[in-house]
């Protein structure tokens, strides 16, 4: 009855084209087919597939060095599968840690492998190193892939330092077709050539004066003592020449504290100068000349002068120790007098008389001059 009544319902909606649509059929056969789901998906043939590898390498004195970069396609659908990359060994290393998108990227049984039960496109990125076998100058090395990968080149770039024996080319770079799964590399460093190397010279050093220090010394019968201190900039011996104010005798020259023999002709001292010691840019010239100027008066002039030198002059600082029974006074000339204070900032003379100072900056192809007139000094006189 049941049997019966199901049949009955089951053809309510829609009716018979023939006899033949109708069938009974017992309850235990009928719950089945009320209960069954469509058919799963099929299965892909495979869970994953390497669909692309990208191998660029460089030559190392012992090793090849590779990047490689592949793109995995993941059919498997929520289930785990493994995908083998590289083999791995004693000679090929790990060089930067192994990179992927949504996997995972491990050694398993000496094979770098991708594991993942994700479907969908994933891309791995490693760098080996490929330990070379040597003979004398000659290397060796040779790198697989995992079985069943892409037959892609090996995109290889030659640095001038070593030479491609297998492939033997002389381009920078070559592609290098594998055999199987395996490319073969074979090479040697280029003879060095023995090259000159000239040391490095720096530009010569123009030779100048930093600094030239001068002091005259007069006494009242007249006689006028000139000291001149240059402190010399130079890298190497130079020539130096210098001109000796009219009436002034020369009375030594020494260089670095030592005397030299010297003897102006005209007027004119000729002088080779060198640096203090191997790598001292410096040097200190002195030299000493002695002038009449003539018995002093009750007052007059002065006409003092420093030589003049070949070199330029950065600055020129001058004192003047004169008799103190008189009053001075700048009437011209190229060396500007100092205020007291100014002039006595350093340390104090032991040389007699009053102390006047001038200063002058930037000499070059002149001698720097001073007018001075003179008086008696009322105020230490002592008619009054």
């Amino acid at each position: 009855m049941i049997s019966a009544l199901l049949v009955a319902l089951l053809a309510a909606g829609a009716k018979p084209a023939a006899a033949e649509s109708t069938v009974t059929l017992p309850l235990q056969e009928l719950l089945p087919l009320l209960d069954k789901k469509e058919d799963a998906k099929p299965k892909p043939p495979v869970g994953a597939v390497v669909t692309a590898a990208q191998l660029k390498g460089r030559l190392a004195a012992g090793a090849l060095i590779v990047d490689a970069h592949f793109e995995i396609a993941v059919l498997a659908e929520g289930e785990w599968v493994k995908v083998p990359l590289l083999p791995l060994g004693p000679e090929v290393t790990i060089t930067s840690r192994a990179k992927s998108d949504g996997a995972t990227v491990a050694v398993l049984g000496g094979v770098l492998t991708l594991v993942t039960n994700k479907s969908g496109p994933c891309a791995v990125d490693v760098g080996v190193a490929v330990l070379a076998r040597q003979a004398g100058p000659r290397r060796e090395a040779a790198l697989a892939v995992a079985g069943g990968g892409p037959q892609t080149p090996l995109h290889l770039e030659v640095d001038p330092a070593f030479e491609l024996l297998e492939p033997r080319t002389s381009d920078a770079a070559v592609d290098l077709l594998p055999r199987g799964n395996r490319w073969t590399v074979i090479w040697r460093a280029q003879g060095r050539k023995a090259v000159a190397h000239k040391p490095a010279q720096r530009p010569p050093l123009e030779p100048a004066i930093a600094r030239a220090t001068a002091t005259w010394v007069t006494t009242l019968e007249g006689k006028l003592e000139l000291r001149v201190r240059y402190a010399l900039q130079l890298d190497r011996e130079q020539p130096i020449e210098i001109q000796l104010p009219e009436g002034q005798r020369l009375q030594r020259v020494a260089l670095n504290g030592r005397p030299i023999a010297a003897e102006p002709e005209k007027g004119l001292l000729k002088l080779a100068v060198a640096p203090l010691d191997v790598g001292v840019a410096e040097s200190m010239l002195e030299v000493v000349t002695l002038q009449e100027l003539g018995v002093f008066h009750l007052s007059g002039e002065l006409r003092l002068s420093l030589p003049r030198i070949s070199w330029p002059i950065g600055e020129v600082v001058a004192g003047a120790h004169l008799p103190s029974v008189f009053e001075y006074r700048r009437e011209g000339g190229s060396l500007e007098q100092l205020p007291v204070e100014e002039g006595e900032a350093g340390a104090k003379s032991a040389l007699p008389g009053r102390k006047l100072s001038f200063r002058q900056y930037r000499v070059a192809a002149s001698a720097p001059t001073l007018e001075l007139s003179y008086s008696v000094d009322i105020e230490k006189s002592y008619f009054r």
